[in-house]
């Protein structure tokens, strides 16, 4: 094994130690989790220790080349780059990365990922539940969900270790550790994907390969905001070259930490569930070429299948909207999980019938289904024994990159159709042309190199066709290109450098002839205009700085409201930041969802006038609905805001608009004509009543 990925290996581990183990005591603090958090905290731990001890240990002074040296510079300037250059702020509470920052600052408050309820909220829930909504965008009311009696209790979205990430930066250095933590995540993905990559290719190729990733926008538009892809990148990255380094160096205790850091995925977002598959598709081929470790790879696989079945049971507990409506609605997890139990199930049965025991019975017992558990290992055989079947899948891989690129989008005219074009956008589309030959060349490795790159190849290859056939995610750009950033884009870098290495090489040593210096010469050019790509595409997503003062425009904001007042506002994007990141007891109207601001519906005027009848007065941030009888004072003047991309669908952002949300505040009384109804009707009652 290189000094240079003992090092990064170890230090991926540290890392990894303390985000896990942070997750693991979010949960704990709330006892959500109980000893199975413990136990997840132990193994990270022996994870690190094992790592050091059997490797760095017997390596204390690693040596590394120039180019290795290059490599770490290069990943470490990425990273500061982005964390001197003024993070994205994106303190919106409608999508995924202001609503990462109000659960992260939510744990680091009360150690806990749970809303749990309020007394006071629930005592006024009578008088409110007109007029007021219970949850707010990706926090969701567990009353109307069933799980709870509580109309204050709220059930999140998003699961628990990117938040736990997000909450020690926060801890450590305030909102300015939190927007860095991704840019400190960064710097071990760029480093283990480039020791990933140097085992396939020289140390140059493998340095350009580091390049593709590290300069593409989409890249650096994830880090540069608080987006859980960067962590899943290093997880998936991590687990990687774990897997590639228990295979090549026949290593089984390198080999199981792999499967702990792909079933720690699970607990980062639902679609890592692919890691699951293709774990257990790499099993099965593993079975197939080397039997004597078929009882080593059930028992990961077995391990893996409890852990998503640990972590869906914690989802469908603790964040029961988000797990139901991706399971019976859009129906994701629901098919991802039944694509997982299919392979694990194959993966148990080409065990048993290519003779996981040691019974001549069971071996005798299947030929049939014994030859096809041996026919993917046969397809690979041929195909690195003879150019003609690598030729063969390289015409069938560009194909269908032509037909994905050019064909689909005629017939499929939608952002699902044009998916890959877009995509393109961000790594550059020139570089599919490398990644042809580089994937012919994945596919053709030989021996324990074979088995090290199943888990890689495997989980790029289905992320690649399952996310350009159907994305999933907004349409919108840049939003659109963070379904790419944890497998796809350094899956696409790393055919690309292979491909570059394949071609380069290769006409180097034929130079002399004519048409080897012509195609070398084309592989230099088109190398160079990948370059002038990458950086031209980032010209506006790599340097300018959006969002760059919200922490502080919401400060004042929140030092101008009571704490104890209740305040009410149309506005998704602001009433959950106001509220559990700076403690101001602000809630959405039932009007939020609606694209008008006018009250039409007589039923919400009503519990209004109600409301104001028994309290005297409301607040409300933002500008109120017109509503007959109601006069709405305006007690100051507040916009918060600042520049952002110019969101486009089926285009590259190239353009800059200012995002502001009005935060005035107001304050709304029944008119004097309501008003005087309102008391002769109360002194009407009075009178009665004596």
């Amino acid at each position: 094994m290189p000094d240079i990925e003992i090092w990064a290996l170890s230090l991926a581990s540290a890392v990894s130690l303390v985000i896990f183990c942070a997750c693991a005591l979010t949960m704990l603090q709330h006892g959500s989790f109980g000893g199975t958090a413990a136990l997840s905290a132990v193994m990270t731990a022996l994870l690190w220790g094992g790592l050091l001890h059997r490797k760095t240990i017997r390596c204390p002074r690693p040596v590394f080349s120039n180019i290795d040296r290059a490599a770490i510079l290069i990943a470490l300037a990425a990273s500061l780059f982005v964390a001197f250059q003024k993070p994205l702020q994106y303190m919106w509470g409608t999508r995924d990365f202001g609503i990462y920052i109000i659960d992260a600052v939510h744990i680091s408050k009360t150690g806990s990922m749970q809303y749990l309820s309020d007394a006071e909220l629930d005592a006024q829930n009578g008088e409110l539940s007109g007029f007021v909504q219970q949850g707010y965008p990706a926090l969701f009311s567990s009353e109307a969900d069933g799980i709870s009696e509580s109309s204050s209790r709220l059930n999140p979205q998003f699961l628990p270790m990117y938040p736990a990430a997000l909450s020690l930066g926060y801890e450590i250095a305030g909102f300015d550790g939190l927007f860095r933590v991704n840019a400190f995540l960064e710097f071990f993905s760029l480093l283990l994907f480039y020791c990933l990559l140097r085992r396939f290719a020289k140390e140059r190729f493998a340095l350009a390969g580091l390049l593709f990733l590290t300069l593409n926008p989409g890249q650096i538009w994830a880090v540069r905001n608080t987006g859980s892809e960067i962590l899943t990148q290093l997880l998936f990255l991590f687990a990687a070259s774990l897997f590639y380094a228990g295979m090549q160096e026949n290593d089984r205790l390198l080999a199981a930490f792999s499967v702990a850091a792909a079933a720690s995925s699970f607990f980062c977002r639902i679609d890592c569930y692919l890691f699951g598959i293709a774990w257990c598709a790499a099993a099965v081929l593993m079975i197939a070429y080397r039997k004597s470790r078929a009882g080593e790879l059930v028992l990961q696989s077995v391990f893996i299948a409890v852990a998503a079945a640990l972590s869906l049971w914690y989802g469908f507990t603790f964040h029961y909207h988000y797990f139901w409506e991706h399971w019976y609605m859009k129906q994701v997890l629901m098919w991802l999980i039944r694509g997982y139990a299919a392979v694990l199930v194959f993966t148990l049965a080409a065990a048993a019938l290519t003779g996981c025991g040691k019974k001549a019975v069971i071996r005798r017992a299947a030929p049939i289904p014994r030859g096809l558990a041996h026919l993917a290992a046969s397809a690979a055989a041929r195909l690195r024994a003879g150019r003609k079947n690598r030729r063969l899948l390289m015409a069938f891989t560009a194909l269908t990159v032509l037909y994905l690129y050019f064909v689909r989008p005629l017939w499929i005219p939608d952002f699902r159709g044009d998916s890959l074009r877009e995509y393109g956008w961000y790594f550059c589309a020139l570089l599919l042309i490398p990644a042809v030959p580089g994937f012919a060349d994945l596919a053709a490795a030989k021996g324990k190199q074979a088995e090290g790159v199943l888990f890689f190849a495997i989980a790029g290859t289905a992320s690649v066709l399952m996310y350009t056939i159907d994305p999933a995610i907004g349409s919108d750009q840049p939003w659109a290109s963070r379904r790419w950033v944890p497998v796809n884009f350094p899956f696409i870098a790393f055919l690309g450098a292979l491909g570059f290495r394949t071609v380069l090489c290769y006409h180097i040593g034929n130079r002399v002839q004519l048409a080897g210096r012509i195609l070398h010469a084309a592989g230099a050019v088109l190398l160079g205009a990948v370059y002038v790509c990458l950086l031209w595409q980032g010209r506006l997503l790599d340097m300018h700085p959006f969002l760059t003062s919200l922490d502080a425009q919401y400060a004042e904001r929140a030092d101008s409201l009571s704490s104890g007042e209740l305040y009410v506002t149309n506005s998704k994007q602001t009433a959950s930041v106001l509220r559990f990141v700076y403690d101001k007891k602000v809630l959405l109207t039932s009007l939020a969802d609606t694209p008008s601001a006018e009250a039409d519906d007589e039923a919400w005027q009503a519990a209004l006038r109600s409301y104001l009848d028994g309290h005297g007065s409301l607040y409300f941030l933002g500008r109120p609905p017109a509503v007959e009888g109601i006069e709405a004072e305006q007690i100051d003047t507040f916009v918060i805001g600042g520049e952002y991309t110019d969101p486009v669908v089926g285009a590259y952002p190239t353009g800059i608009q200012d995002w502001s949300a009005d935060c005035s505040l107001y304050r709304l009384t029944l008119s004097g004509k309501e008003a005087g109804d309102a008391m002769s009707e109360t002194g009407k009652t009075e009178k009665g009543t004596e």
